[in-house]
């Protein structure tokens, strides 16, 4: 029903003020909060929308191409219209173009993302061994990625299961999180697929369908009739946290607007369902017939049907330019245990099992460990790392009892665990919750010099003991070395001190120093024209226009045929820099260069790209941008 032109500004800035590490920022975000509640006199809404709305809207769209510049003349937030127009048109790193109200610089405008999958293990994939894939993103300002799964059909048609959101896991305080995440420049992540797909069932009838979730509300769209009659009515199906029916709604006649509504039992429910034809083509149809059962239907997630899926992965960037990249693989969900689910690391090269109604595994990076329990925390598997060790299997477990000041109870025992060589030890230790019993074991990883110690950790003996033979009869392990060399990724990244990382392309390392820089050229080879090149200064007190000014006059104007054409600001994700374009005659012909500068905790970082005139753009669009967005620079602490 058109574009959407308009946000909440309340909820706006409330995300803001949540989000930003920027403490005049947030303070900013919260006057604005402020002032709504002091200007509004009456609000009511129901449950889902409360949770959203402040009852102020502000222009914002979602796209760029959506935009109507009529905005601009028409607004008295001529503050708020130079920030779209920053966020939308942006400044083009190699040229100052574009300018704002004013002669303003804009932000560096979105890139089209590439998406390139790099790596899959394993080749067959089931939810005892969950799927990993890794990809290589290059782009900036993207706003946020999806993952498809598609279940290929015999005519060569797909039906797509699900649609969701991709986020990073991360633990804030002991707090498992997900957060939609991207790394401007190169953003290089591993997703895991668990092999399960959204089902619907009425009590009678299970069928896979395409379940939706966003913001924690889950719902299916389709069609229904009441019984007795012919006609049908589209309406949409809001499940609980339980997966049972919450409510059903449906546009009201004659009007945009939706209504709840109640179905009847014994009428019949079509969920929509999208095939993906062999040559591209997305077409919405009626799925399974489901007659209507009194409590309404149910949902949730199970392990899919064996047989081929595509995988697919959509990139957007704002602005709305899209990259997509997708994957064929094999699911064997035949003979599996359904009451566990496996967790693969390739990092540390182990695959183990939970129980299925159990919390996922994860990582806990402040105490570096993995971690998955019962959902009443009484119920533990953790998995403990003790680096740069050698094959001595009673030191490894002591230094990881030694973290907890805890001690072996009992004597060691020698065991096997997927014919690898192992010693099971016990230990317990009380916290608020009980007396935990713990039986664990240590194994030693020869090729990471890494040592594991495997514990199963629980408030009732018998539950130790049988989480515990889970891992001894389950686990199993592989070579991640192996596996990681099998990564196509034409990315890699270095750092120039420990405060500063970025991006290089793998064919371009290691590079060499000549005099102020670090040099690196495709194939690594010196004698190539096309440069990127990094130093990191120690120019104390002085801003970046200040250390431009002076590396111009010192590395550039003596360079033959030297004339410069541009300085200008550049607004990247991570960084500001203050830049210089230029041209000089170089060994067979003309060379274009630029030269980037910013200053962060008092230390000046600089970048230079150089190509030939005729070959820098295409230089600049492939590497050189991604090189400068992805620079990231560490706090000072």
């Amino acid at each position: 029903f058109g574009p959407a032109t308009n946000i909440d500004i309340g909820d706006f800035m409330l995300r803001v003020a949540r989000s930003t590490t920027d403490t005049q920022l947030s303070s900013a975000a919260q006057g604005v909060l402020n002032s709504l509640s002091q200007v509004r006199l009456y609000s009511n809404a129901g449950t889902q929308l409360a949770r959203f709305s402040t009852f102020y809207n502000i222009y914002f769209p979602a796209r760029s191409y959506e935009f109507d510049t009529r905005y601009f003349e028409q607004t008295p937030l001529q503050d708020w219209a130079l920030m779209l127009r920053s966020f939308f048109g942006g400044a083009s790193p190699q040229s100052r173009s574009f300018r704002g109200p004013q002669g303003a610089p804009a932000a560096a405008p979105s890139s089209v993302p590439i998406v390139n999958i790099t790596n899959i293990f394993p080749d067959e994939t089931s939810v005892a061994i969950p799927i990993t894939i890794s990809m290589e993103v290059t782009g900036r300002n993207i706003s946020e990625g999806k993952f498809t799964v598609d279940q290929i059909q015999p005519d060569g048609s797909a039906i797509r299961l699900e649609s969701s959101r991709i986020v990073t896991e991360v633990v804030n305080d002991g707090v498992v999180e997900y957060v939609n995440l991207w790394n401007p420049g190169v953003d290089d992540s591993d997703f895991t697929w668990d092999s399960e797909v959204p089902f619907i069932s009425n009590g009678t009838l299970t069928s896979t369908e395409q379940v939706v979730s966003s913001d924690g509300v889950s719902s299916i769209a389709g069609r229904y009739h009441y019984p007795g009659q012919e006609d049908w009515i589209d309406v949409t199906v809001i499940f609980n946290s339980d997966g049972g029916t919450s409510s059903v709604v449906s546009r009201r006649p004659g009007s945009n607007g939706l209504a709840s509504i109640t179905l009847v039992t014994g009428g019949e429910f079509q969920p929509y369902r999208l095939r993906v034809t062999p040559d591209g083509q997305v077409v919405s149809e009626p799925g399974s017939t489901f007659i209507w059962p009194e409590e309404g239907i149910t949902w949730e997630y199970a392990p899919a049907p064996t047989g081929q899926y595509n995988l697919g992965f959509l990139v957007e960037a704002v602005g709305g330019t899209t990259g997509f990249a997708s994957t064929t693989v094999r699911v064997n969900n035949d003979d599996v245990d359904v009451t566990l689910r496996g967790y693969v690391d390739d990092d540390w090269g182990f695959i183990m099992q939970r129980p299925e109604d159990w919390f996922s595994v994860s990582y806990f990076p402040d105490a570096d460990f993995l971690q998955t329990s019962d959902l009443d925390a009484t119920e533990y598997i953790f998995v403990y790392p003790v680096y740069d060790t050698e094959n001595d299997l009673q030191a490894i477990a002591e230094a990881t009892l030694g973290r907890y000041d805890l001690a072996v109870e009992g004597k060691y025992k020698a065991i096997k665990v997927d014919g690898k060589d192992a010693l099971e030890f016990n230990f317990s230790y009380t916290n608020d919750t009980g007396t935990f019993i713990s039986r664990a074991f240590a194994i030693y990883v020869d090729y990471l010099n890494l040592g594991l110690v495997f514990s199963s950790e629980a408030l009732d003996p018998a539950n130790t003991d049988a989480n515990y033979q889970l891992l001894v009869d389950q686990l199993t392990f592989f070579n991640a070395e192996e596996v990681d060399a099998r990564d196509t990724g034409t990315w890699t990244r270095d750092t120039y001190t420990d405060a500063s990382r970025y991006p290089v392309p793998e064919e371009w390392m290691p590079g060499a120093e000549d005099g102020l820089f670090w040099y690196y050229h495709p194939n690594d080879d010196p004698s190539d024209p096309v440069t990127a090149a990094v130093t990191v200064l120690t120019n104390r007190g002085q801003d970046a226009p200040e250390i431009l000014d002076i590396l111009i006059e010192q590395e550039l104007v003596v360079k033959k045929g030297y004339s410069q054409e541009t300085t200008e600001t550049y607004y990247g994700e991570l960084n500001t820099w203050e830049s210089v374009t230029y041209t000089y005659n170089g060994q067979g012909g003309q060379i274009r260069g630029q030269m980037y500068v910013t200053v962060k905790d008092d230390i000046p970082y600089v970048l230079l790209f150089e190509a030939p005139t005729e070959a820098y753009a295409e230089n600049f669009r492939q590497f050189f941008t991604i090189m400068l967005d992805g620079f990231k620079i560490d706090d000072a602490e």
